[in-house]
């Protein structure tokens, strides 16, 4: 592991911690079998040992935008996409990788716990982006059937997971969600100044890229949805967050696309 790696690990370190916290919380609300999530942690372990994946973990620049999948994101993505991946490094949550990919770009790095559309983040793979591969107990099948497609797609994958100590090579980036995994993901890789994007996370629907249609959103969504804005909360302390759209964070900024856009290329120069 070299010096550049072993920082931006530790960078983490302090929303782990935070984590550990919020964790026994979150079961409770939830009804999750922390058992369940520490034998999914050891299943991703071992086919991430069995695959012989290595960490690599590439710096992607100080600033990144990260893509949710909210109802917002159909009308915002467009109006960015100029500016974006080859000039500023995209990292999407799960179902908005379709978003990202319909507009002939591709994330440099993928939170997804495999309850999106599959198809669009092996497409991403392909091309390039780094998938932060999320192991709980609920999607053990999920990762047992789709992981050999992956890694022969995939040029790396980080294996992530939710429970205490997580197993070598797993990291727990300290997050819940897929969309909060993306923001803690962008900021392991370097980013300080974080742009987001479709992350709606006061909305009370499901945008079509999470679910493939627009849907009210459930009691046991609206909880992830709290443990997000809580741990995106925590991360706004130690890095810059502009929301685009509402805004729904104390510790960010919120700003309109067109300023977004102007942020964003201002940060560039």
């Amino acid at each position: 592991m070299n010096s550049w790696m072993r920082s931006e690990l530790i960078s983490i370190a302090p929303m782990y911690i935070e984590w550990l916290e919020l964790y026994p919380v979150v079961t409770d609300l939830l009804g999750i079998d922390p058992a369940r999530d520490s034998v999914a942690s050891y299943v991703l372990r071992n086919l991430l040992l069995q695959s012989r994946m290595t960490l690599r973990l590439e710096h992607i620049g100080r600033v990144a935008v990260v893509v949710g999948a909210g109802p917002s994101l159909s009308s915002s993505l467009p109006r960015l996409a100029d500016c974006l991946s080859t000039r500023v490094p995209i990292v999407a949550a799960d179902g908005a990788t379709r978003a990202v990919v319909e507009l002939g770009l591709a994330p440099k790095a993928i939170a997804s716990d495999l309850d999106g559309d599959v198809d669009a983040i092996l497409e991403a793979c392909r091309r390039g982006s780094t998938l932060f591969l999320h192991a709980h107990g609920d999607n053990i099948e999920r990762v047992l059937e789709l992981y050999p497609e992956l890694s022969r797609a995939c040029r790396e994958i980080v294996g992530t997971t939710q429970v205490p100590n997580p197993p070598y090579p797993l990291i727990n980036l300290g997050g819940f969600t897929d969309g909060d995994r993306a923001c803690l993901a962008a900021y392991l890789l370097g980013a300080r100044r974080i742009v987001l994007l479709g992350m709606d996370l006061s909305s009370s629907y499901i945008g079509k890229y999470s679910k493939g249609l627009e849907m009210r959103v459930t009691y046991r969504k609206a909880v992830k949805l709290w443990v997000a804005r809580r741990i995106l909360e925590r991360l706004g302390r130690r890095a810059e967050l502009v929301e685009v759209g509402a805004k729904c964070l104390t510790s960010s900024r919120g700003v309109s696309v067109e300023k977004a856009r102007t942020m964003v290329l201002n940060w560039l120069r």
